[in-house]
């Protein structure tokens, strides 16, 4: 649906519990809107696993690249506990900024664009070419919420703390 495409400033903001760890080079979804075997065509929001451990993460098209990787930053998860994960991206200030309980834990100057696009959004994994899904999310995912603004600092701290 065009209504979920990110354009110009937005947050996105989550609770997730994880209930395994990943193997290095892994991914768990928690929101797709691009096909994962084309590439450079949407946008994913997930946990990643950088050397053997599991951290949050946002990629956005058509920088998916290590440029939209927050570092660790102390963002590294463990199981079976709840994290609020929000990312907010500052148009005007070409800026993206990653929070882990309210806390900021990562900051990238980075200009793009998200590339608008009329795939599905999935929750909790994401889709191929084919419609076959993968990358499922190990754990509970709740009150997922997107936002065509950016949050304040106020606004991410009660998120994180509702």
């Amino acid at each position: 649906n065009h209504i979920l495409n990110l354009s110009g400033s937005f947050s996105i903001s989550s609770w997730l519990n994880l209930t395994s760890l990943l193997s290095a080079n892994a991914v768990q979804m928690i929101l797709s809107k691009h096909w994962r075997d084309i590439g450079a065509d949407g946008y994913t929001y997930g946990i990643w696993a950088v050397s053997s451990t599991s951290q949050i993460n946002f990629q956005a098209f058509p920088d998916y690249s290590v440029n939209t990787y927050p570092g660790t930053s102390g963002a590294l998860l463990n199981i079976n506990t709840w994290y609020n994960f929000t990312v907010v991206f500052n148009q005007s200030g070409n800026q993206l900024r990653y929070y882990l309980n309210g806390n900021l834990v990562g900051v990238k100057n980075i200009a793009f664009a998200p590339i608008s696009n009329t795939k599905n959004l999935y929750i909790g994994c994401q889709a191929n070419s084919t419609g076959s899904l993968g990358d499922y999310f190990n754990g509970k995912l709740d009150d997922i919420r997107m936002y065509n603004r950016v949050l304040s600092e106020n606004e991410i701290r009660y998120l994180s703390t509702n």
